[in-house]
């Protein structure tokens, strides 16, 4: 690895480090709004708070192929029940994409913006409802100035859960997006 290949390694590391990412929990050091009121989800049950963690629960992420470098950065936005509405707390998350896509707008490959729900309800409905997910999600980053070819969707509807649909707490965290940014190291 080259002088200029190490540098730019460190710097996105130290950016996804610096930065971290937010997700929904039931623990202290939670967001404060203006206010100082605690920020938490619809359902008032999980609070927003920052994480940098190699968990399953972990939202940012590195991978490296031999033939090439690749970073991905994964994110994820929580929904209320039923809603295909981005939450405030969400749009700091999108905004955070968006401020790396234009920080590295020549090395990004794709972003994928990739549909979850619950598993109430019956799964064609959960489907479509993961589609309206990703889609308001893409549709978002659009209009921020992320070019749209660079940009696919996927929906799973319940089918791909990141904790138990059994309990409250775990249906909140799979009603969610989860935003993977892959970017190639060496263009221009």
């Amino acid at each position: 690895m080259n002088k200029s290949s190490k540098l730019a390694m460190f710097i996105a590391l130290a950016t996804i480090a610096s930065s971290g990412s937010a997700y929904a929990q039931k623990t202290d050091n939670c967001w404060h709004g203006s206010f100082g009121n605690i920020i938490k989800n619809g359902t008032n049950e999980l609070c927003w708070k920052n994480n940098i963690v190699n968990t399953q629960d972990n939202f940012v992420n590195l991978s490296i192929n031999r033939n090439k470098t690749e970073t991905v950065v994964k994110k994820s936005i929580f929904f209320d029940f039923d809603s295909s509405s981005i939450k405030p707390e969400s749009r700091i998350l999108l905004d955070e994409t968006i401020d790396y896509y234009k920080s590295k707008k020549n090395n990004i490959k794709k972003i994928t913006s990739i549909g979850h729900s619950d598993s109430i309800g019956n799964e064609l409905y959960n489907q479509k409802l993961s589609e309206r997910r990703a889609v308001e999600a893409k549709k978002y980053l659009v209009e921020n100035g992320i070019d749209s070819e660079k940009l696919e969707i996927h929906y799973y509807g319940s089918k791909k859960p990141i904790a138990s649909n059994e309990t409250s707490e775990g249906r909140s965290k799979n009603r969610r997006v989860d935003i993977l940014i892959t970017s190639e190291k060496n263009r221009s």
